[in-house]
């Protein structure tokens, strides 16, 4: 709408709640080989998602029998224990996706005082503090606390875009 071009696309994720069950499970599990992703409330719930390689890009925020079956399964593939756990809640969002999984952090080329912050696929939460700060100094005029050219939304200029192996979810 302010007129800078982007490259981003909406991705559905989706995600789920158990009932709550005896709490044994400290850390986040992560496996990047399975795409899965889960960890355990301090109320015992399991909260978790698995992302679908074959998932297309666009509005859709609606469950999915593919992510139950595949999720259920992954799930006890790692803890046969959570067998006979109900799950209570599933959803999906999106994930606003670059090319490259990675961010657009800087001044937009085309719009004199519009900054990109965008682009997060799913990593946002994690990198929030230090987007924050950065992204403070940018406006204020300042020199960014870290680099960020590669994160510039020239880079997709030559469209020679590195893929990201770890995007979980």
């Amino acid at each position: 709408m302010a007129g800078a071009e982007i490259p981003n696309v909406p991705v559905r994720h989706e995600i789920m709640v158990t009932e709550p069950f005896e709490r044994f499970l400290e850390p986040m599990v992560i496996s990047f080989k399975h795409g899965i992703y889960f960890s355990q409330s301090e109320h015992g719930n399991i909260v978790g998602g698995i992302g679908n390689p074959d998932e297309e890009p666009g509005i859709n925020q609606k469950g999915s029998l593919w992510f139950l079956k595949t999720f259920s399964d992954t799930l006890l593939d790692f803890i046969p224990r959570f067998s006979g756990v109900n799950m209570i809640r599933q959803w999906a969002g999106l994930y606003d996706t670059t090319p490259d999984a990675q961010p657009i952090l800087g001044p937009a080329p085309e719009v004199e005082r519009l900054y990109h912050v965008n682009g997060f696929s799913g990593h946002g939460f994690m990198v929030s503090p230090m987007v924050d700060k950065v992204t403070a100094e940018l406006v204020m005029g300042e020199e960014p606390s870290m680099d960020i050219e590669r994160l510039k939304v020239e880079r997709f200029e030559d469209m020679d875009i590195e893929e990201e192996g770890a995007v979980v979810g």
